[in-house]
């Protein structure tokens, strides 16, 4: 009969048992944290890190709430558990990478009772939610409900808050909007960036009390009232008196709150009041966040006095602006979610936490990491707006000289574009302006000059790019030539009619020593309405520079900029595709990156030589122009007033 084991034999057979666990497993000792073991899975996969600290070992761990909750379960004593966790973190061979875990931690105590440690256990479930995610993707009923978001968050946008910010020099202006439940109704938060005189800007942050339609329809009133306020010169504390009056008048917004700043962006000086609202963050450029003094003013309809307060903003720090939303997750408490925000907030500024696809720029990061990282830990249950702002110097103008070549229209609109988005404008301005410039400088190339090419170092334009106070591009292009008025038989009039048509103003200055074009466009910012808190993923392609065309089953799929140096081959496979309009095509415009006047010309002769026509006399089956909604063929067929299709279903716009 076999004897019983020692006790030393179930101790060492337990811990054989642990060192070969599939799972992660680490012993974390004292309040330092310090590392006293580890497994086999953890040793294989972040090395052999026994004797060191947390905070020193693995540093890329904090300000993704992992070293944070295990630190609080040794002061509290309580456990923590999350499932499905993004973390990022460094691999045996100093590789960043990204999974998904279950991670638990469990107090250690010593047989008296005493606190001894943490042991933290993290279950690798990067497959099995990867597949659950592609799963979900192709369900019927998640597309359904996503489509349910979308419409529901055009509404949003169109009718109730801004689809964009104003892009100004001197200050960064970002903000993100994440719905608390996406397939019901939109709450009361709201949030604005308002251009004013005086090189100043209001930045404002609103908060309606309850949720659904009628918060929204509250919201909604109260936004326009205060916005004509500001825009119309009020000052701000006469502009948020005027907001008291109007919601004295509509019971549900009583207590509404709202804090209002103005900032000036030549030397960042600011004034701010603070009505009932959570006060302003700053995060200074070494990463020091600290809560501005609430004004001391009440409610909307409180009976309280309003009273601003100042504050500058020095180059660099970054204001961030948010609703009650983030810092009253369920499970905490207001001051654990208050210090918790400032946290994250300054992780964000310093590059902290999670930095696989890290954005570039700080104010970027502040409005969108806490989003993530915050609410992982408690969820949430009420909409959350941060609005961030980041003052920078402004942004240098651009200035290209260039002789009046073809191949000068292609350098042109690849520095005019680059300047653009390295202001992070939204696509569809910088289509409008690309557009309206090429337009203008192809004009240059074609016709200022009489006899090109006969005194080359006369024959030069200058295109220069500078953003205005009021936050607009303002872009000039200049030659020295003579201008000619253009002929009936040339795109040239089409051209500046669609420069024209797709900016906020061009004019055109003509002197005897040359020309002046100028073109005014207010640039903008997109705003990210989030129904998730992952939101939205960097990626895509680099856009063609180059026109390609590919002809098969009745379609000549076109993608690259159609202009002046690629005209002879878009219209020769115009010509091929559609057999000189004997044969039935769809001319698909999805990938076009530029559509000229010169491409728009060759598109009407094709139409005009179509075989079939249709009621009215618009084009019939012989040839069809595809051109889906948002892309830059789209804009332009619109402004020129061709008819498309936006799919591949036969009904014309």
């Amino acid at each position: 009969m076999p004897t019983e084991s020692p006790r030393g034999d179930a101790d060492e057979a337990a811990l054989t048992l642990l060192e070969h666990l599939p799972g992660l497993v680490a012993l974390f000792e004292g309040a330092d944290l310090r590392i006293t073991a580890m497994n086999a899975a953890a040793r294989a996969l972040v090395g052999d890190i026994t004797g060191q600290r947390l905070p020193e070992a693995m540093p890329e761990l904090l300000g993704q709430e992992v070293t944070e909750r295990i630190r609080e379960v040794y002061e509290t004593g309580e456990p923590f558990h999350g499932d499905e966790w993004r973390v990022n973190f460094r691999d045996v061979g100093g590789d960043l990478r990204e999974v998904f875990v279950n991670l638990a931690a469990e107090p250690l105590r010593w047989p008296d009772g005493s606190m001894r440690g943490v042991v933290a256990t993290a279950a690798m479930v990067t497959d099995l939610v990867r597949a659950r995610r592609q799963a979900e993707a192709r369900s019927v009923e998640l597309r359904e409900r996503a489509h349910d978001a979308q419409e529901m968050l055009l509404t949003l946008q169109d009718e109730l808050l801004p689809d964009s910010l104003p892009v100004l020099p001197g200050l960064d202006i970002v903000a993100s909007y994440l719905l608390a439940d996406a397939d019901t109704s939109a709450g009361g938060d709201w949030f604005d960036a308002l251009p004013l005189a005086g090189q100043r800007v209001a930045l404002v942050v609103g908060d309606v009390v309850g949720h659904g339609v009628g918060a929204s329809a509250v919201m909604g009133r109260l936004r326009a009232v205060l916005e004509e306020r500001l825009r119309s010169g009020s000052d701000l504390l006469e502009a948020l008196t005027a907001l008291d009056r109007f919601a004295a008048h509509d019971p549900e917004a009583h207590a509404a709150t709202v804090c209002v700043t103005e900032v000036d962006l030549t030397d960042g000086s600011m004034r701010y009041c603070t009505a009932g609202h959570p006060p302003p963050i700053v995060v200074a450029t070494d990463g020091t966040a600290s809560y501005l003094p609430a004004s001391g003013s009440g409610a909307l309809v409180t009976g309280r006095r309003y009273v601003a307060a100042e504050h500058v903003l020095d180059e660099g720090d970054v204001l961030l602006l948010y609703t009650d939303g983030i810092v009253e997750r369920p499970g905490r408490t207001v001051a654990q979610n208050t210090v918790e925000l400032l946290k994250a907030a300054a992780d964000a500024v310093e590059g902290r936490g999670l930095t696989v696809g890290l954005a570039e720029h700080a104010v970027d990061r502040v409005a969108h990491h806490p989003l993530e990282v915050l609410t992982r830990v408690s969820g949430f249950t009420d909409d959350i707006t941060l609005l961030a702002a980041q003052r920078r110097p402004a942004p240098p103008p651009l200035r290209l000289d260039l002789p009046a070549v073809p191949d000068s229209l292609r350098e042109a609109l690849t520095g005019l574009m680059g300047w653009l988005e390295a202001q992070r404008v939204r696509p569809n301005d910088v289509m409008a302006l690309a557009h309206a410039a090429g337009e203008l400088v192809s004009n240059v190339i074609d016709y200022a000059y009489r006899e090109p090419g006969t005194d080359p170092e006369r024959e030069t334009m200058t295109v220069t790019a500078s953003l205005t106070v009021e936050g607009a591009a303002r872009i000039e292009i200049i030659d020295g030539g003579t201008w000619r008025e253009p002929e009936r038989s040339t795109e040239r009039g089409r051209g500046l009619a669609m420069a024209s048509g797709l900016v906020d103003h061009l004019e055109l200055d003509r002197r005897t020593d040359g020309t002046s074009a100028v073109v005014v466009h207010r640039l903008h910012r997109h705003v990210e309405l989030l129904t998730d808190i992952f939101g939205a993923r960097p990626g895509g392609t680099e856009p063609a520079r180059e026109l390609t065309t590919v002809e098969g089953d009745g379609r000549l799929q076109v993608t690259g900029p159609v202009d002046r140096v690629s005209i002879d081959t878009f219209r020769s496979a115009l010509r091929r595709a559609n057999a000189g309009g004997a044969r039935e095509l769809t001319v698909d415009l999805t990938g076009v990156t530029h559509l000229a006047s010169t491409g728009v010309q060759a598109l009407v002769e094709s139409l005009a030589g179509s075989s079939t026509s249709g009621p009215g006399g618009r084009p019939g089956p012989a040839l069809r122009l595809l051109a889906p909604f948002g892309t830059p063929a789209q804009h332009v067929l619109d402004v020129v007033g061709l008819p498309y299709l936006t799919d591949p279903q036969p009904e014309y716009r």
